[in-house]
């Protein structure tokens, strides 16, 4: 039960991440995370034995979260662009920001129903 309510929850609250303003602003105002949407539509929240198995299928998914350099256009003559990293996940997922983490003691609880 409780896997069932976070699973319906952690998206939401991963996207709020994504949009935040802590990312910075592209040109165009928009969060620096989001451009097409399509990233945050990759999202893969699947149950397993273990807990949650949270994924991007995005290509890009890896870079925008850990940050690194990349070939503009895949051209070899254009200078590297460094992009920052943007950790949207591990501050939803372990709550070391600068996002606040997702609760999951309280969503834990909710799953709870005590009968005295």
């Amino acid at each position: 039960m409780a896997l069932s309510i976070i699973s319906q929850e952690l998206p939401d609250a991963l996207n709020a991440a994504m949009r935040s303003d802590v990312w910075g602003r592209s040109r165009d105002g928009d969060s620096d995370i989001i451009d097409t949407g399509e990233l945050s539509r990759s999202l893969n929240i699947s149950m397993t034995n273990n807990g949650l198995t949270i994924s991007y299928d995005s290509p890009y998914a890896g870079i925008i979260h850990y940050g690194g350099y990349i070939v503009p256009y895949g051209n070899d003559s254009l200078e590297k662009v460094y992009i920052s990293p943007k950790p949207w996940l591990e501050s939803v997922a372990f709550g070391n920001g600068p996002i606040p983490g997702y609760d999951f003691r309280d969503a834990y609880l909710r799953a709870i129903d005590i009968i005295l």
